[in-house]
């Protein structure tokens, strides 16, 4: 179906990834807290007014959510008569899941519950459901994961990793999550499933951190720091705000979190890029 024909209603047009999505649409409803520039032909609804009730999404609509999974459940007598929603969650569910951190396994239960309820919603009024869970999301100018590591590069003009930094990453671009979701609309192969999206290749923490010094254009210089040294070192900045990394982070270095994105790559007929940032 055109999509440029059917009406398309964005949860989160301002967003990282929604960004990405408001640029594809001709007609259709951009719910975001400010006003983007689109054209006249693209409604514009405060997120107030849909998180408050006052907003109910158009019967035969499709939808693209890009908001955090865990506000949808509330939402969803508000989408009764739409056809289909694309709803991105997230990996998070799955492995911050045991993690030491208190606070990483809060998110992943939140996830996790919210992935429920939203299911059995969806099933409960007869709309078509696609939960898309990417990895690590990047956008060389919005994100906090790779620019987070990015400021520190180009403050420190070094990074400091756990032990060897060998866990494994698959991170995937903004973008190409957009081109995903975009792809599931209306998508036979992609009704009712629950998918895992990743990048277009496998690599580990300290080549990951490497590629960003390399999208810096700057030589990579990290540095192995033993894990207990670097965790109490960042304890110790964070209780005087001097870094934004946690212990659960430092952990994570050496944690392979990789999912099986074949079926994604499947359904959805994409091919996330590789990953080499770069930044301006």
């Amino acid at each position: 179906m055109d999509r440029n024909m059917e009406p398309i209603v964005i949860l989160g047009g301002q967003g990282l990834v929604g960004t990405h999505l408001t640029r594809r649409i001709r007609a259709g409803h951009i719910v975001s807290r400010t006003k983007p520039q689109v054209p006249p032909s693209i409604d514009w609804v405060p997120s107030a007014d849909m998180l408050e009730g006052r907003f109910h999404i158009p019967a035969q609509s499709v939808v693209i959510s890009t908001w955090p999974i865990w506000l949808l459940p509330p939402l969803m007598q508000q989408m009764r008569g739409a056809k289909h929603i694309v709803a991105l969650s997230s990996t998070s569910g799955i492995s911050k899941r045991y993690s030491a951190d208190p606070c990483d396994r809060d998110v992943a239960e939140r996830i996790l519950k919210a992935e429920t309820r939203m299911v059995a919603a969806a099933r409960a009024d007869g709309l078509r459901y696609t939960i898309l869970r990417p990895t690590l999301i990047y956008d060389e100018e919005r994100d906090h994961s790779v620019n987070k590591i990015a400021t520190i590069l180009r403050r420190a003009g070094f990074f400091a990793v756990a032990d060897q930094g060998c866990g494994l990453r698959q991170p995937i671009h903004a973008e190409d999550v957009a081109v995903a979701a975009w792809r599931a609309l209306d998508n036979p192969a992609a009704m009712d499933q629950t998918l895992e999206l990743t990048g277009g290749e496998t690599i580990d923490y300290r080549t990951f951190v490497e590629r960003i010094a390399l999208g810096l254009g700057q030589r990579p210089r990290i540095v192995g720091v033993p894990s207990v040294v670097l965790r109490t070192a960042v304890l110790f900045m964070a209780r005087f705000g001097r870094t934004s990394l946690t212990p659960g982070m430092i952990d994570r270095m050496n944690e392979d979190l990789i999912y099986d994105g074949s079926e994604a790559r499947q359904r959805l007929g994409i091919e996330p890029r590789q990953f080499y940032p770069a930044f301006r």
